[in-house]
């Protein structure tokens, strides 16, 4: 086993650098791994959580406190959970050392009239995702069309303004997901190059 190949190989799939250990963990356990990586990628190091916390949340109105690391401490507390939407997503309301913030999730114990959106995995580059919430008002690839780095895929509208998002790398086009006039999130996979 190619423990140094390996880990460069790991490195350019996850975007991060990988250290001896990780390859050697994922030449023995490579769906672990790789589940894991994708894990930390989505949601980042959620270990800073007690446990209590991390399975079942935190009630309106009860704060935690989060060590990042010696000195830095992060005083989270509920304010509020809204009502969930017809597609299955709640506004939750919440302080960050005194700071109000809010946040979007889905709510999984609610059937969603609408297909769950699929989510660009950041590293991947055939993976093409959204930069901003918008709607689909110009597909410029089809599905089997050779593309350079830098071609237009589709372009973007949202309040006015526009972007036209863009191959990060050449290839084939293998799939291309929203169709024309579709409503996407930031984040939400556009189209797949191979």
């Amino acid at each position: 086993m190619d423990l140094e190949k390996l880990a460069s190989d790991l490195s350019k799939k996850h975007g991060r650098r990988i250290a001896r250990h990780e390859a050697i963990s994922a030449a023995l356990y490579p769906r672990v791994l790789d589940d894991y990586w994708v894990h930390l990628s989505r949601y980042e190091d959620v270990s800073i959580l007690d446990s209590p916390t991390y399975f079942y949340g935190l009630d309106p109105g009860q704060e935690v406190w989060v060590d990042l690391e010696p000195g830095k401490t992060l005083v989270i507390s509920l304010s509020a959970v809204g009502e969930a939407n017809e597609d299955g997503w709640r506004t939750v309301y919440f302080e960050v050392n005194g700071h109000g913030r809010q946040v979007t999730v889905r709510d999984r114990s609610r059937a969603s009239t609408t297909a769950e959106r699929r989510k660009a995995d950041k590293g991947d580059p055939k993976q093409i995702g959204a930069t901003m919430p918008g709607m689909v008002i110009a597909l410029h690839v089809k599905v089997g069309q050779r593309v350079e780095a830098g071609t237009p895929v589709m372009t973007l509208e949202a309040m006015k303004m526009e972007t036209v998002v863009r191959a990060g790398t050449a290839g084939t086009v293998k799939e291309v997901v929203p169709g024309l006039r579709a409503a996407v999130q930031a984040g939400d996979l556009l189209a797949v190059v191979d």
